[in-house]
């Protein structure tokens, strides 16, 4: 895991409890809360805070024009872990958090990764991963998960979008500072991600702003507007601070304020 001269102490955690948006029922995600739970994983602990940056590589299009620019302690966000290896990057650490099967075949497992695994990940994925480096952390948001976990270990919260969860993640890590790469909450063309992804070519998508987008990336946008009053409430010191790379509908909107 990552670790500072200032680890451990007292740690208030983040816990806004957004709803998650549903990609399985509440029953696939209990049942794959349980067997996380069951592996007897390391979980993520908090840290204090420290003068690292996190790069948050998340894998909307413009990731293909700045990853070059990633610097600090690199993170992926699932299919963004192959993009950047095949470019010559490897990452520090790769976050997941869909609950669906297919994320096994999406996530590579490779030597000297940290894998941070959310508990509603499908047990196809931890099945693959077995062995290696895996930090276990729970999201705030999906429904009962506060009973099946406990009320002694954390709930980190942050949208629907593990690259925004990142965020979050960083924070209870004790990073103050991001860079965040490919949130762009909208396509190129028919293209969703920086590489080929399952969902390239849906027809369900509309115009905002001339950027073509659909529901769940407007969702994002809708989320990094609530990540950004959260923190704000946060005391001075505990402020992060945000840059954004990139060329989307989410840039477009923190840009003109509409976020």
């Amino acid at each position: 895991m990552f670790h500072d001269d200032n680890d451990g102490g007292a740690y208030a955690p983040i816990t806004f409890g957004e709803p998650m948006r549903l990609s399985a029922t509440d029953e696939q995600y209990a049942e794959n809360v349980r067997s996380a739970l069951s592996r007897g994983l390391p979980e993520v602990e908090p840290r204090k805070p420290h003068s690292h940056v996190m790069s948050i590589a998340a894998g909307g299009p413009s990731l293909a024009d700045t990853y070059k620019e990633l610097k600090g302690v690199i993170c992926a966000v699932n299919g963004s872990l192959s993009f950047l290896l095949s470019n010559g990057v490897k990452p520090w650490a790769v976050g997941v958090m869909d609950p669906r099967p297919h994320m096994a075949d999406v996530v590579e497992r490779v030597d000297g990764v940290f894998y941070f695994l959310a508990s509603t990940c499908h047990p196809r994925l931890f099945d693959k991963l077995q062995g290696a480096n895996i930090g276990l952390w729970h999201p705030s948001g999906m429904h009962g998960i506060e009973e099946i976990v406990g009320p002694d270990r954390y709930l980190i919260c942050g949208g629907t979008t593990m690259g925004l969860r990142w965020l979050n993640i960083g924070h209870f890590l004790g990073f103050r500072e991001f860079h965040c790469h490919g949130l762009d909450s909208s396509f190129r063309g028919q293209q969703t991600h920086a590489y080929p992804d399952h969902t390239d070519g849906d027809e369900a998508v509309f115009s905002v702003k001339g950027y073509r987008t659909r529901k769940n990336f407007v969702q994002q946008i809708a989320d990094w507007a609530e990540t950004k009053a959260m923190f704000s409430r946060m005391p001075d010191a505990d402020q992060p601070r945000i840059k954004l790379y990139g060329d989307g509908l989410l840039q477009y909107c923190e840009k003109e304020g509409v976020c």
